[in-house]
Protein backbone atom coordinates (compact mmCIF):
# COMPACT_ATOMS: atom_id res chain seq x y z
CA UNK A 1 0.00 0.00 0.00
CA UNK A 2 1.43 3.32 -1.04
CA UNK A 3 1.44 6.14 1.50
CA UNK A 4 -0.13 9.42 0.54
CA UNK A 5 1.99 12.49 0.61
CA UNK A 6 0.99 14.96 3.32
CA UNK A 7 -0.06 18.42 2.17
CA UNK A 8 0.03 21.34 4.58
CA UNK A 9 -2.89 22.78 2.60
CA UNK A 10 -4.99 20.17 4.36
CA UNK A 11 -4.63 22.16 7.58
CA UNK A 12 -5.62 25.47 5.98
CA UNK A 13 -9.35 25.13 6.85
CA UNK A 14 -8.38 24.69 10.51
CA UNK A 15 -6.10 27.71 10.39
CA UNK A 16 -8.73 29.85 8.65
CA UNK A 17 -11.50 28.87 11.04
CA UNK A 18 -9.33 29.55 14.09
CA UNK A 19 -8.40 32.97 12.68
CA UNK A 20 -12.06 33.79 12.09
CA UNK A 21 -13.40 32.61 15.47
CA UNK A 22 -10.84 34.13 17.80
CA UNK A 23 -11.29 36.71 20.55
CA UNK A 24 -9.67 39.55 18.55
CA UNK A 25 -12.14 39.02 15.72
CA UNK A 26 -15.05 39.01 18.17
CA UNK A 27 -13.92 42.25 19.78
CA UNK A 28 -13.46 43.97 16.39
CA UNK A 29 -16.93 42.84 15.29
CA UNK A 30 -18.49 44.16 18.49
CA UNK A 31 -16.70 47.52 18.10
CA UNK A 32 -17.57 47.82 14.41
CA UNK A 33 -21.17 46.58 14.43
CA UNK A 34 -22.13 47.21 18.07
CA UNK A 35 -25.62 45.81 18.64
CA UNK A 36 -25.93 44.65 15.01
CA UNK A 37 -23.30 41.93 15.44
CA UNK A 38 -24.81 38.47 15.11
CA UNK A 39 -24.88 37.06 18.67
CA UNK A 40 -24.85 33.45 17.42
CA UNK A 41 -21.70 34.10 15.38
CA UNK A 42 -20.09 35.83 18.35
CA UNK A 43 -20.89 32.79 20.50
CA UNK A 44 -18.80 30.43 18.35
CA UNK A 45 -15.33 29.68 19.65
CA UNK A 46 -12.82 27.44 17.91
CA UNK A 47 -9.27 26.42 18.67
CA UNK A 48 -6.94 23.73 17.44
CA UNK A 49 -3.65 22.47 18.79
CA UNK A 50 -1.54 19.36 18.48
CA UNK A 51 -3.96 16.61 17.46
CA UNK A 52 -7.14 18.23 18.70
CA UNK A 53 -9.71 20.79 17.62
CA UNK A 54 -12.40 22.17 19.87
CA UNK A 55 -15.62 24.05 19.15
CA UNK A 56 -17.85 25.87 21.52
CA UNK A 57 -21.11 26.85 19.91
CA UNK A 58 -24.45 28.13 21.21
CA UNK A 59 -27.14 25.48 21.64
CA UNK A 60 -29.19 27.39 19.04
CA UNK A 61 -26.73 26.04 16.43
CA UNK A 62 -28.45 22.68 16.83
CA UNK A 63 -27.46 20.32 14.00
CA UNK A 64 -25.16 22.80 12.24
CA UNK A 65 -22.30 21.60 14.42
CA UNK A 66 -22.20 18.41 12.33
CA UNK A 67 -21.71 20.45 9.15
CA UNK A 68 -18.89 22.41 10.77
CA UNK A 69 -17.13 19.25 11.88
CA UNK A 70 -17.60 17.59 8.47
CA UNK A 71 -16.02 20.56 6.67
CA UNK A 72 -12.89 20.02 8.72
CA UNK A 73 -12.70 16.26 9.05
CA UNK A 74 -13.32 15.20 5.44
CA UNK A 75 -10.13 16.76 4.01
CA UNK A 76 -8.16 15.26 6.90
CA UNK A 77 -9.61 11.81 6.27
CA UNK A 78 -8.82 12.10 2.56
CA UNK A 79 -5.18 12.82 3.48
CA UNK A 80 -5.04 9.68 5.59
CA UNK A 81 -5.35 11.19 9.08
CA UNK A 82 -6.86 8.90 11.68
CA UNK A 83 -9.59 10.71 13.59
CA UNK A 84 -11.72 10.15 16.65
CA UNK A 85 -13.92 12.39 18.71
CA UNK A 86 -17.33 13.19 20.00
CA UNK A 87 -19.83 15.97 20.32
CA UNK A 88 -21.02 16.41 23.91
CA UNK A 89 -24.05 18.54 24.58
CA UNK A 90 -24.44 20.62 27.66
CA UNK A 91 -27.12 23.04 28.70
CA UNK A 92 -25.57 24.11 31.96
CA UNK A 93 -25.50 27.88 32.47
CA UNK A 94 -22.31 29.81 31.88
CA UNK A 95 -20.65 31.21 34.96
CA UNK A 96 -19.35 34.70 34.45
Amino acid sequence: MRRRRFSWRTLQPLIDRAAFHNEDFRQRAIEKYENRANPIMLGVKFVFFSDCFLFRVPTSFQGRIYSMVSEIKLPLLKQGFLLRGGIPQTTRPRIM
